[in-house]
């Protein structure tokens, strides 16, 4: 019994096998499941029979691996009955041995206290069991399309458990919450490839691979608002849910409200927009043109500054609140930094050097700047070099928390503001993706893996379970779970112990970044080939308004006792009381 914990999670880790070509695949994997279910070990059997179903590339068309699965999950269940009833048996008989030894006020205390002890033991090993028999009920009709029972089961599995939940008990129910209360909130003509939440939290925008864009409303009742079409960019506000867009090529900028409705139009550009943002609290808006000039503007669209000085197109542009001013980034290879209608000439870089990209934080004057050659650099706001990274750079960027994150082949690095280094984080294959939360570095690699690091460069947390290139993993507010989205068609929560406390299977190798809700409650995810966006209630949010309700009283529970032959039915009150 000590091990079917073990093995539960054996399953969930053979579905990651690599495929392989061998045309013995299919009769090893199977000839191995039917080895361990002669041995009793079905844990391992069934993880054999996955493993051949998920791996193999060439089945047979009669193959009955399916069919060997769910005959592993049945006997399984009716040898965790057995035991529970076993260790039940064992119990009462401890109990009446008790009894006898009491009643006969034997002398031999040592006997009464083993008794006791086994009595003990025995029912703690049978309300284990029965809580695992519970949760894998809860999987097995929930599957079957029986989501109600499938909760109700999740739910008495868990509160049987007590306060330690186990992450396969957890599972079970955060699944059955999720088919039983999830809610299809949008439906798009074309997958999703965007969301994010507008300042005001109350709002999403939505970009699909046709490249519309929509504003949804995420209250009771959902809205969807579709913006105009051929949209180059939407750039959201600030503090307020205030759009900036523009066409393709256009000259002009619209300001947007909320509901799609322009509010006023931006023009003076000679040439089409490349960038625009809003900055200083919404209060002005900077924009950046071909015409080889960026200009701030005021909410009623007069123009209020000309910033000249860049010899080709202004592809970027920022606010950069540290100088009191803006940055703006060329196709001449240039950054420069205004303060309002000044200029501050500085070329960041050698003579020949082109920059790439650029990052800052609101938190200190320093620039970091990722050249073409691949090369990086720390600067401050007159052009001075801080620090240089060297060569091999694939990307670099401020944290907003006066560190500097630099991201080389096999390793990513953490600087001071200042230049000095903290932390070196190496991996063990190339570095795909890195972000900063909670006072923490996200890292993902060409491993399919997921790491937190702490500031110091130490490992805090590893997730391995993704098939397939991870292409966003982000912390919840609360920092106690993680989202990732991989290229295997999957979004996984995980628990910071690297359980997999939830999987939404999107359809598409291709997907949108899964996200959590501002406040943590809520998991959006664009599922049914990338067409949907699925909005999840976080499950353990719903077991915890529940975990104190007397689920004896539950409806449909006398019935599941009985259809489900439960045992240890007192515990559940003794959790309850």
């Amino acid at each position: 019994m000590k091990h079917l914990f073990c093995s539960c999670l054996l399953i969930l880790i053979a579905l990651h096998v690599h495929a392989q070509n061998d045309p013995g695949c299919y009769t090893d994997y199977r000839s191995k499941g039917l080895e361990f279910m002669g041995k009793k070990n079905f844990g391992e059997a069934i993880s054999q029979f996955v493993a051949g179903l998920v791996s193999c590339k060439e089945l047979p068309a009669n193959n009955d691996l399916a069919r060997l699965v769910q005959e592993a999950k049945e006997t399984w269940i009716r040898e965790l009955q057995a035991s529970s009833e076993r260790e039940r048996k064992a119990y009462l008989e401890a109990v009446t041995a008790r009894d006898a030894a009491e009643q006969a006020q034997s002398k031999e205390k040592s006997a009464r206290e083993e008794a006791v002890k086994n009595a003990q033991e025995a029912y703690k090993r049978g309300v284990k069991a029965e809580s695992l028999r519970l949760a894998l009920l809860a999987d097995m009709v929930r599957v079957k399309g029986k989501v109600s029972d499938a909760v109700l089961l999740a739910w008495m599995s868990l509160q049987m458990s007590g306060e330690a939940l186990p992450p396969f008990g957890v599972r079970a129910f955060n699944e059955a919450v999720r088919d039983s209360f999830s809610i299809n909130i949008f439906n798009s003509p074309s997958p999703v490839v965007f969301m994010r939440y507008l300042p005001s939290h109350q709002r999403l925008l939505v970009e699909n691979a046709d490249h519309n864009f929509f504003v949804l409303g995420t209250g009771n009742q959902p809205t969807v608002t579709q913006l105009p079409e051929n949209i180059a960019r939407v750039v959201p506000g600030i503090k307020h849910d205030s759009l900036l867009v523009w066409e393709g090529g256009a000259k002009s900028i619209r300001v947007l409200g909320p509901d799609g409705a322009t509010i006023t139009t931006l023009t003076g550009h000679a040439e089409g927009i490349r960038d625009a943002v809003f900055m200083q609290g919404d209060a002005l808006i900077l924009s950046g043109s071909r015409d080889n000039t960026a200009r701030i503007w005021d909410l009623k669209g007069t123009q209020t500054a000309v910033l000249e000085g860049h010899t080709a197109a202004v592809q970027e542009v920022r606010e950069f609140p540290a100088s009191g001013g803006v940055l703006t980034r060329s196709s001449d290879g240039t950054v420069n930094v205004w303060v309002m209608n000044q200029s501050i000439h500085h070329k960041l870089g050698g003579e020949n050097a082109l920059v790439r990209s650029l990052s800052t934080d609101d938190a200190s004057a320093q620039i970091a700047v990722l050249f073409a050659d691949g090369a990086a650099g720390l600067f401050d706001a007159e052009g001075k070099l801080i620090k240089d990274f060297g060569t091999g750079i694939k990307a670099v960027h401020c944290s907003g928390s006066s560190l500097v994150a630099v991201r080389a082949e096999k390793m990513v690095q953490l600087f001071s503001a200042s230049g000095a280094l903290v932390a070196s984080c190496p991996h063990r294959t190339k570095v795909l993706g890195t972000g900063f939360q909670n006072g923490h570095l996200i890292t993902w690699d060409e491993d399919h893996d997921v790491r937190i690091w702490n500031t110091n460069g130490a490992q805090l947390h590893e997730f391995i379970g993704h098939r397939e290139t991870v292409i966003s993993a982000v912390l919840s507010p609360d920092g106690k779970h993680l989202l990732s989205t991989s290229k295997d068609g999957t979004a996984k929560l995980w628990d910071l112990e690297g359980n997999i406390m939830l999987e939404w299977s999107i359809g598409t190798n291709d997907p949108a970044p899964a996200i959590f809700s501002p406040d943590g409650q809520q998991i959006l995810v664009a599922s049914n080939g990338g067409k949907s966006v699925m909005l999840t209630v976080l499950p353990m949010q719903i077991y915890k308004s529940v975990k104190s309700e007397p689920v004896l009283q539950s409806p449909g529970f006398s019935k599941a006792t009985a259809v489900y032959n439960i045992q240890f039915v007192e515990v559940l009150k003794q959790r309850q009381d």
